[in-house]
C-alpha cells in the first residue's frame, strides 16, 4: 500500500485510536511514516488532525522498539534541520521584497534592477550581521531554542552553521526570483507586480508558456555569471598603476554592476530578436527555436560581457586619473597637483598654502570640505568625443598633461593586466563564490545551493583543519516547497555536488599521495552527508558518473580527462576509507619496519605525547618526509637511542590503537562509489563471468560490484515502499555484502580490488543468485506514489541487470539519487553531467511534492503524468526495458525544467553554460549492432566523398553523428550547447580577453587617431602579449607543520583524522627555468590572491610568478 494513503488513514481513525493504528505498522514503515507525519503537521495549524495524530505517536514514543525509537530521533533531526533552511530560505525571498523597493508608499522600485528573460529578478542579497542574527532567532525560536542576546559576530555564523546542517551561509547570496505566473504572493504582491511591470519594460511581454520558461535558455545569468567570472579574475590581479594605485572592492562592484545593467540590454535586444524569429502565424513560441537562436548568441555575448567590463575599467582609470589627488588624514596632498585655475581659488581663501612650479602643495593642508570641492569641480569637466575640454578651464599645456596622464593610466593598467593572464587565472575560483537562491512558480520549489571558492578545473589538495568547510568544491543543495500563496515550507530533499575528488593531473603527486588525499576528502564527503541524513550512521553513497573507458581508448582518446584513472582511484580510496583501524595500523608498522631497516631519522621529542591516533597520523607524516629526504648522516650511537625510543612508542601506540578499535562497536560507517557512467561514451557495467574474460577486467568487476553494494543498501534504506518479500531478499543480501566486505577489509594482505578477492567473488555469485530470485517477487500497485514506483522500479532494474546498460546509466543514478536519504553526485568536472542528472532530480522531486500536496495528478502536464505512467508500465514488467521511462523522464525535463535552477552549478563553476548538446541521431541508435553498422557506413561515406569535409556544415554535421562526445544528453531534450564551450573559463579566456582590450583601446579616444588620440605603437601592442613564464599549472604540496585535534574517527578508521599543514605553492621546474629568462623591468604581479584559503589554517604560501 502507498505510503501517503497509510498516512491519510492513519490521520483518519481519530483520537484515541492513532497509538494502537501506528502500532499494526511495520518498524520501516512506522519510521516511514513518523517521517511524513512530522513535515505534515508542520504545514498545519494548532488542533489539526494531523498535529493530534504525531502527540500521541510522541506520547507512545518510550513504548516504541529500540530500533524505531532511534529510527524517529533521526527523522526528528532531519526535519529540524529541513525546518531551519525553509525558514532562511523563506526570509532571503521577503529581504530580496523588501530591499529592491525604496522603502517608500506608493511602492517604488531601486534603479538598477536586473532581470533574466525566463522572467526572473536577479538580485545580490547581502545580509548584515544584525539580519543574519534576526534570522537566526526566528529559526532557534521555530525550533524551541533558545535564544542568546549580544552575541559576537562569529557566534552568530555559528548558529547559522547549526541549525543550517553544518554549511555557514555567505554574506551574499544570489537570489533569481521568479516572476511568472498569475497568482501573487500573500507577502509583498504589491512588489512582485511592480517587478513584472519592470520586467516587462526591459523583455517585452513574455509569450512563452509559464511551465516552459525554465526551459528557456538562461541568456542573462550565463553571460552574468561568465562576466563576474572576468571581473573576479581582473580583481585578483591587483594590478597597479600611477602612483602604485590600484582599483579598490568598492570601485570593482560599482563597474561590474554598471557593466551588468549594460549586459541586460544586449541580452534584450538578442532575447526580442530571437523570440520574434521563433514565434510562428498563430502568435505561438516553439521554444526549440528559441533556444537555438539564444544559444548561437553565447559567444558573441560573452565576448560583449568582456568588453562591457574592460570599457568600464577603462573609464574608471580615465576618472581616477583626472581625480588623482590623494590627500592624507591631516589633509596635506601626498600625490597629484592643482591646475593654475585651482590654485587660485584656493589662494584667494587661503593665504598660508604654498604651491610649487608644477602645482604641488609643499605647505599648507586642506579640510575635507576644501579636497571635496575641489574633486566636485573636477568632475565637472567636460570633454568632448576627441578629448577636448568643452567646459571648465585648463591651460593647454594642463589639458597636454591630463591628457598623457589618462593613456598613460590606461595604458599600463592594461599591458599589465593582459600580459598577466593565463588559463589558470581564470579557473582559479569560481565566478562569485556566493550561495545561490533559486524558486520556481510553476515547480513549486525553492532551492538553495551553498557556495564554494574552489572550481572543479583547480581541485587542491585537502585542505586540513576541523574549522575549513569549503573543501573539494562540494555544493549542498536542500530544495522546499513552495505553496500556493508563495511560503516556503520544509521537505526530506537534499543533494549536492562534488566533483572527481581524484587529483589525477598533479604531477608531483604520486599514485599513494592521490588515494591518501582521496581518503581525507572521502572523511569531510562522509562527515557531510551524516549531516545531511540527520547524523544517521551507516554506509553513505557517492554518485559517481564518470566514464569508464579501457586502457587503450583513455591513453589515445582520453587523455585529457583521465577518466579511468580517476575513476579507479576512487575505487581503490574507497577500500582504504573503510578499512578498520586495525589494519592500517599493521600497515604504517610493516611501512615504518622497512624504513628503519635502512637506518631513517626517527621521530621528534614533541610527538612523545601524543594520542594514540596522533602518533600514528604523526607516523605517516613522518614516512612521507623520510621516503623524500632518506637522512642517513647519524651518528651511531645516537641512531640507536633514537631507533630504541621509537620502537617503543610505536608498539604502545599499537597496542592502545587496537585497544581502541576492538572496543568501539562496528558503526559500518562506509563509503560506497556508485560508479555508473551518465553520457553513454563508457562501457557496459557487468562481471566477467556475464561478459567474457576479453570485454571484462577485475577492474570493471569491482567497479560493478561497488555500485550494486551501493544500490542495494539504498534499497534497504528506503525497504518501506517495498513489499514484505522484496524487503526480506534485499536485507538478507546486504547482511551477506557486509559480512564479505567485512572480510576483506580486515585481510592484511588482500588483493587491490575487492572483486579479485575470494570474499568478492564469492559476494558476487550470491547477488547473481539474488537477483534470479528476486524477479519471481516483483510487483506493482497501480497508485500514484512516486517514491513506491521509483524504489520498485530500480529493484527491477537491478534484477535484470539493466542498470548496467550504457543507455540507461542516467536514469539508474537519477532514480537512485531521488529515493537516496541524502544524495551526492558528480563526475570529473560535476557541471554538465551532474546537470543532467540534477534537473531529473529536481523534478521528481517537485513533482512529488505537489502530488502530495494535492492528493493528486490533476495539477500536472501531460508529460509528467506520462513518467507516472511508464514507472507502472515498467515496475509491473510490462515494458521489456525501461527505455519508455528513460525518455518520458527526458520529455519533461526537456519541457519545464532543461535550463532550471541546478544549471547554476556549472555557470558559476566556470562562467558559462555546461557544454552538452543531446545525442547525434546515429549515437541514439538503440541496438549497438546497427548503430555501429550506421556509424561505419555514415563515415565510409564521408571518406568517399572527402572534398566535401572542408565545408565547415558538412564536417560539424560528420563530427556530431559520430564522435562528438560533447553529445551526451538525451535526444528526446533536444539540448543544444552551441558556444557554450567557447564561454568557459578553461577555453582560451586569457586570448579572448586580450583582444578585447585591443579592440576597446583601437576605439577608444586616446588611442584613436580619427578622435584625436595616439594609436599603439608596435613596442606598445607587444607589451599585451603573456608574459613569458606565467605557469599556466601549479601544484599544492604539503609539509607538516604540527598536530592539532582532528575530528572524530569513524569506524575505527583514520579518515577523519584532520590535521594542519601548511600549504607551499610549487611550480615546476620548467616555469623556474622560464622565470629566470623574465627581464627585471617586466610587471610582476602578486598571486596571493589567487586561492583564498581559510582563515584559520596556518598557511606558509610561496608567492611565485
Amino acid at each position: 500500500m502507498a505510503l501517503s494513503k497509510i498516512l491519510k488513514d492513519l490521520i483518519a481513525v481519530g483520537e484515541g485510536h492513532y497509538q494502537e493504528e501506528f502500532g499494526k505498522l511495520r518498524d520501516d514503515v512506522k519510521i516511514a511514516i513518523y517521517q511524513k507525519l512530522l513535515f505534515k503537521a508542520g504545514e498545519t495549524p494548532e488542533g489539526s488532525d494531523a498535529r493530534k495524530a504525531l502527540k500521541s505517536i510522541d506520547d507512545g514514543f518510550e513504548g516504541l522498539d529500540p530500533e524505531v525509537r532511534k529510527g524517529i530521533e533521526i527523522e526528528r533531526k532531519r526535519y529540524a534541520t529541513a525546518k531551519a533552511n525553509a525558514i532562511y530560505q523563506d526570509y532571503l525571498y521577503q529581504k530580496v521584497l523588501e530591499k529592491v523597493t525604496k522603502g517608500k508608499d506608493p511602492v517604488e522600485l531601486q534603479n538598477g534592477l536586473m532581470f533574466e528573460p525566463q522572467g526572473r529578478l536577479v538580485y545580490e542579497l547581502t545580509l548584515t550581521i544584525e539580519e543574519q542574527e534576526e534570522v537566526l532567532k526566528k529559526i532557534e525560536g521555530s525550533l524551541s531554542i533558545e535564544s542568546i542576546e549580544g552575541r559576537h559576530p562569529i557566534d552568530i555564523k555559528q548558529g547559522l552553521k547549526q541549525v543550517l546542517g553544518g554549511r555557514t551561509p555567505t554574506d551574499t547570496t544570489l537570489c533569481s526570483i521568479d516572476l511568472s505566473g498569475p497568482r501573487l504572493p500573500e507577502k509583498g504582491a504589491e512588489v512582485y507586480k511592480k517587478l513584472q511591470e519592470e520586467y516587462k519594460k526591459i523583455y517585452g511581454g513574455q509569450r512563452v508558456l509559464r511551465h516552459q520558461r525554465a526551459s528557456i535558455v538562461a541568456s542573462f545569468e550565463e553571460t552574468y555569471a561568465h562576466m563576474c567570472l572576468m571581473a573576479g579574475t581582473f580583481e585578483r590581479r591587483s594590478i597597479t598603476y600611477g602612483d602604485k594605485n590600484t582599483i579598490s572592492k568598492k570601485d570593482w562592484q560599482d563597474i561590474r554592476h554598471k557593466a551588468a545593467l549594460k549586459l541586460q540590454d544586449e541580452v534584450a535586444k538578442v532575447y526580442k530578436k530571437a523570440v520574434k524569429n521563433a514565434t510562428d502565424s498563430n502568435g505561438k513560441v516553439d521554444v526549440d527555436k528559441l533556444n537555438k537562436n539564444l544559444a548561437k548568441e553565447r559567444v558573441r555575448l560573452a565576448q560583449s560581457a568582456k568588453k562591457i567590463l574592460i570599457e568600464g575599467v577603462v573609464a574608471h582609470l580615465k576618472e581616477h586619473a583626472l581625480l588623482s589627488l590623494v590627500f592624507n588624514e591631516e589633509g596635506k596632498l601626498i600625490s597629484g597637483k592643482l591646475t593654475k585655475k585651482e590654485q587660485k581659488d584656493l589662494l584667494q581663501k587661503r593665504q598660508d598654502l604654498v604651491f610649487d612650479e608644477e602645482g604641488k602643495l609643499i605647505s599648507g593642508e586642506l579640510t575635507k570640505e576644501e579636497q571635496e570641492d575641489l574633486l566636485q569641480k573636477r568632475r565637472g569637466l567636460v570633454f568632448n568625443d576627441k578629448g577636448v575640454l568643452t567646459s571648465g578651464e585648463l591651460t593647454k599645456e594642463e589639458q597636454e598633461d591630463l591628457f598623457k596622464k589618462r593613456r598613460e593610466y590606461v595604458l599600463e593598467y592594461t599591458q599589465k593586466l593582459s600580459s598577466s593572464l593565463n588559463k589558470h587565472k581564470f579557473t582559479a575560483q569560481t565566478a562569485t563564490g556566493f550561495d545561490y537562491f533559486y524558486t520556481s512558480n510553476y515547480l513549486q520549489q525553492g532551492m538553495l545551493i551553498t557556495g564554494t571558492q574552489h572550481t572543479a578545473h583547480e581541485k587542491p589538495s585537502f585542505i586540513p583543519g576541523q574549522v575549513v568547510e569549503d573543501q573539494a568544491a562540494f555544493r549542498r543543495v536542500t530544495y522546499t516547497y513552495r505553496d500556493e500563496k508563495g511560503a516556503l515550507h520544509p521537505t526530506t530533499a537534499v543533494s549536492a555536488r562534488i566533483p572527481s575528488p581524484a587529483l589525477v593531473f598533479h604531477p608531483s603527486m604520486s599514485a599513494q599521495d592521490i588515494k591518501d588525499d582521496l581518503v581525507k576528502k572521502f572523511g569531510f564527503l562522509h562527515e557531510q552527508m551524516r549531516a545531511m541524513r540527520g547524523g544517521k550512521n551507516g554506509p553513505v553513497v557517492e554518485n559517481l558518473f564518470t566514464s569508464f573507458h579501457s586502457e587503450a581508448f583513455e591513453t589515445i582518446g582520453d587523455n585529457n580527462n583521465k577518466q579511468r584513472a580517476s575513476a579507479l582511484y576512487m575505487i581503490q580510496a574507497m577500500h582504504d576509507f573503510n578499512t578498520p583501524w586495525s589494519i592500517r595500523v599493521k600497515k604504517l608498522e610493516k611501512q615504518l619496519e622497512k624504513l628503519v631497516e635502512e637506518k631513517p631519522a626517527v621521530l621528534l621529542e614533541e610527538q612523545l605525547d601524543m594520542s594514540p591516533e596522533e602518533k600514528l597520523t604523526a607516523f605517516k607524516t613522518q614516512l612521507d618526509q623520510l621516503e623524500e629526504k632518506r637522512l642517513l648522516t647519524e651518528e651511531e650511537e645516537q641512531y640507536k637511542k633514537k631507533l630504541d625510543k621509537l620502537g617503543v612508542e610505536l608498539e604502545n601506540a599499537r597496542e592502545q590503537a587496537l585497544i581502541q578499535a576492538q572496543e568501539r562497536l562496528p558503526k559500518n560507517n562506509f563509503l560506497y562509489v556508485q560508479n555508473i557512467g551518465t553520457n553513454r561514451h563508457t562501457r557496459d557495467l557487468g562481471y566477467r563471468d556475464d561478459r567474457s574474460m576479453v570485454t571484462g577486467s577485475v577492474e570493471l568487476d569491482d567497479i560493478t560490484l561497488s555500485a550494486e553494494m551501493a544500490m542495494l543498501h539504498t534499497l534497504q534504506e528506503n525497504s518501506a515502499y517495498l513489499s514484505q518479500e522484496v524487503k526480506d531478499k534485499i536485507t538478507n543480501i546486504n547482511a551477506q555484502v557486509l559480512e564479505h566486505y567485512h572480510t576483506f577489509l580486515n585481510e592484511e594482505q588482500r588483493p587491490t580490488y575487492f572483486a579479485e578477492s575470494e570474499a568478492g567473488k564469492n559476494l558476487i555469485k550470491e547477488i547473481r543468485a539474488f537477483k534470479k530470485g528476486l524477479e519471481s517477487d516483483l510487483s506493482q500497485e497501480d497508485v500514484d506514489d512516486l517514491p513506491l514506483l521509483a524504489s520498485n522500479a530500480l529493484v527491477r532494474m537491478i534484477a535484470t541487470n539493466q542498470h548496467w546498460d550504457v543507455r540507461y546509466g542516467q536514469l539508474s543514478q537519477a532514480l537512485s539519487m531521488y529515493i537516496e536519504w541524502a544524495s551526492t553526485g558528480g563526475c570529473k568536472s560535476g557541471n554538465e553531467r551532474n546537470q543532467d542528472v540534477m534537473l531529473r532530480f529536481a523534478l521528481l522531486k517537485s513533482i512529488h511534492e505537489r502530488v502530495e500536496h494535492a492528493g493528486n495528478t490533476d495539477g500536472l502536464q501531460d508529460h509528467e503524468r506520462a513518467i507516472y505512467e511508464q514507472l507502472k508500465a515498467y515496475a509491473k514488467g510490462q515494458t521489456a526495458d525501461p527505455d519508455d521511462l528513460r525518455a518520458a523522464i527526458a520529455v519533461s525535463v526537456s519541457k519545464c525544467n532543461l535550463h532550471g535552477g541546478a544549471a547554476a552549478i556549472s555557470r558559476e563553476d566556470q562562467g558559462g553554460a555546461a557544454k552538452v548538446s543531446s545525442f547525434s541521431f546515429v549515437q541514439d541508435i538503440k541496438n549497438p549492432f546497427l548503430r555501429w553498422t550506421a556509424r561505419i557506413g555514415l563515415g565510409v561515406f564521408a571518406l568517399a566523398t572527402a572534398p566535401l569535409l572542408l565545408i565547415p556544415a558538412v564536417r560539424k554535421f560528420y563530427i556530431s553523428q559520430l564522435i562528438d562526445t560533447n553529445n551526451a544528453a538525451d535526444r528526446e531534450m533536444n539540448l543544444d550547447a552551441t558556444g557554450a564551450s567557447k564561454t568557459q573559463a578553461h577555453k582560451g579566456q586569457d586570448k579572448r580577453t586580450r583582444e578585447v582590450i585591443l579592440e576597446v583601446l583601437k576605439e577608444d579616444e586616446f588611442f584613436n587617431k580619427k578622435k584625436g588620440g595616439t594609436e599603439l605603437t608596435s613596442e606598445e601592442k607587444a607589451g599585451f602579449k603573456k608574459t613569458k613564464g606565467s605557469h599556466e599549472r601549479y601544484e599544492l604540496s604539503v609539509k607538516k607543520k604540527g598536530v592539532e585535534e582532528g575530528l572524530n574517527p569513524l569506524n575505527g578508521s583514520p579518515q577523519l583524522m584532520v590535521k594542519t599543514f601548511g600549504v607551499t605553492e610549487v611550480p615546476k621546474p620548467k616555469v623556474e627555468a622560464a622565470q629566470q629568462l623574465r627581464s627585471s623591468d617586466e610587471p610582476r604581479i602578486d598571486d596571493s590572491n589567487d586561492r583564498q584559503l581559510d582563515s584559520s589554517v596556518v598557511t606558509e604560501y610561496t608567492k611565485t610568478i
